[in-house]
């Protein structure tokens, strides 16, 4: 889901990080309400793989 384009390619992608991001915690919580443990727990896994892949995004490119 691309909820905005940005110019900058690279902000662009770190915006895109950021929604599934959102959209994970959204899943989270909604699994922890229904009692889901097991489903939490490997959302909470891929919350922090996105994390990893924000963090990563959040270096800036080289200049060639």
């Amino acid at each position: 889901m691309k909820p905005f384009e940005i110019d900058d390619i690279h902000a662009t992608a770190l915006a895109n990080i950021e929604a599934e991001i959102i959209d994970a915690i959204d899943d989270y919580n909604a699994a922890v309400m229904a009692g889901n443990n097991e489903l939490a727990q490997m959302i909470h896994l891929s919350i922090q793989g996105l994390q990893r892949r924000k963090r990563f995004a959040m270096i800036p490119p080289s200049k060639p």
